[in-house]
């Protein structure tokens, strides 16, 4: 497919959904230049990265990659690194977490990516 097709419909896609993601960094940056190289704007989706809420919930844990929360969780994935199933594994990870995220008070994605966020400034990243 050619790249300016492929973001057209990945934009669609996606349309006004947030986008979710472990390390969402990568992908973030990655699709925004891919937007400014074909001259397009990013979506203007919301962003919220796992590994920060995880790391918040669960303190006691000292997992960084999505494979160390996935056996710490006991998160089956039957082909790690590629996109579906690496999607799989992240919602489940999303799925162990959300009790825990909904005690927080985060009842939805804006309550969650302010967690997240709180998560990122106390670890000064």
């Amino acid at each position: 497919m050619e790249p300016g097709a492929a973001i057209d419909a990945f934009t669609r896609f996606v349309a006004q959904a947030p986008l979710l993601g472990f390390h969402v960094a990568f992908d973030r940056a990655l699709i925004e230049r891919s937007c400014a190289a074909l001259k397009r704007p990013p979506p203007g989706n919301g962003w919220l990265d796992i590994e920060p809420l995880a790391a918040l919930l669960h303190p006691q844990v000292r997992a960084r990659s999505l494979d160390d929360w996935m056996a710490h969780l006991r998160i089956r994935c039957l082909r790690r690194h590629h996109a579906a199933a690496d999607a799989l594994a992240t919602a489940e990870l999303l799925l162990h977490l959300w009790p825990q995220l909904r005690a927080e008070g985060a009842t939805g994605f804006d309550e969650a990516a302010a967690l997240a966020a709180r998560r990122r400034w106390l670890a000064g990243a």
